[in-house]
């Protein structure tokens, strides 16, 4: 019964979503806030399970574009929920749409993310079983960090270096968990560094791309981005450039594996 509670709050904790600051409270905070977030993870991650090593496992062997769902029915989805999820309160729609970085022959989910956000480390176990079981053929899956403070963009910064180096998947659940199981905000280059080196990476290495051009113009996008999607709050999932969702309007995570599908079969059928 015990166990059930504390799942029941961790799930809850999860479907809730860390805030944009207005500029004067970013520049104030901007030392703290990714510590005090940690803090309030791991006072309820030391009564649950953390993420399984083989769930990490699987996500470093993943790739955005990996193969999908092949018997995924979007005429039949659309069908079966075209008349339970509502825009406006299930999710919203972008008018006009935005622009999105795959290929235009594929249709798009992006998920809005923060490192220092402990609503987003929760969201990792949802982000895994849907990357293995639900996303269809023909979806690229990609990640937006959000830049909301100063950490945020070093963050954001790290996770364009470990992309640029090949990385991405082996480096990020190992910055979640030094943020919300270690305690250690990782609020600077040196911190992250030794993220990287730990998982392999030369130290140099990661100097030289963290100060990339590549780097700096894709903090430029992700920035521009996330803004041309109204992003006030994280995670949440925009499909498409069209729509975006989250697990706070969705209420559980089932509902939100719904809707995704629901408006990634919604963009198939309407092609």
């Amino acid at each position: 019964m015990k166990k059930s509670i504390l799942v029941s709050l961790v799930l809850a904790f999860s479907l809730t979503a860390c805030g944009a600051d207005s500029p004067s409270e970013a520049a104030k905070s901007a030392a703290t806030d990714a510590k005090q977030m940690a803090n309030k993870a791991v006072e309820i991650a030391a009564s649950t399970t953390e993420i399984r090593q083989s769930s990490i496992d699987a996500l470093k062997q993943m790739s955005p574009e990996s193969a999908g769902n092949a018997s995924f029915d979007a005429a039949a989805i659309v069908a079966q929920f075209k008349d339970e999820f509502k825009a406006g309160a299930d999710y919203q729609v972008l008018s006009p749409a935005q622009p999105t970085s795959s290929d235009p022959e594929h249709i798009e989910v992006t998920e809005i993310f923060m490192y220092s956000c402990p609503h987003c480390y929760q969201f990792e176990p949802f982000i895994k079983s849907w990357l293995q079981n639900e996303k269809p053929v023909g979806v690229s899956f990609v990640r937006i960090p959000a830049q909301f403070n100063r950490t945020a963009q070093l963050h954001a910064a790290a996770y364009y270096a470990a992309e640029a180096l090949g990385v991405g998947e082996q480096v990020h659940m190992p910055i979640f968990q030094a943020i919300h199981g270690k305690r250690n905000p990782l609020s600077s280059e040196d911190a992250l560094r030794k993220i990287f080196t730990d998982n392999g990476v030369d130290g140099n290495d990661f100097d030289k791309a963290v100060a990339s051009f590549d780097v700096d113009t894709k903090l430029r996008q992700a920035e521009n981005l996330t803004k041309r999607y109204k992003t006030q709050s994280v995670p949440n999932l925009v499909v498409n450039g069209r729509y975006v969702t989250s697990g706070t309007m969705a209420k559980s995570t089932e509902r939100l594996n719904n809707i995704v599908n629901y408006l990634v079969a919604k963009e198939m059928t309407e092609r």
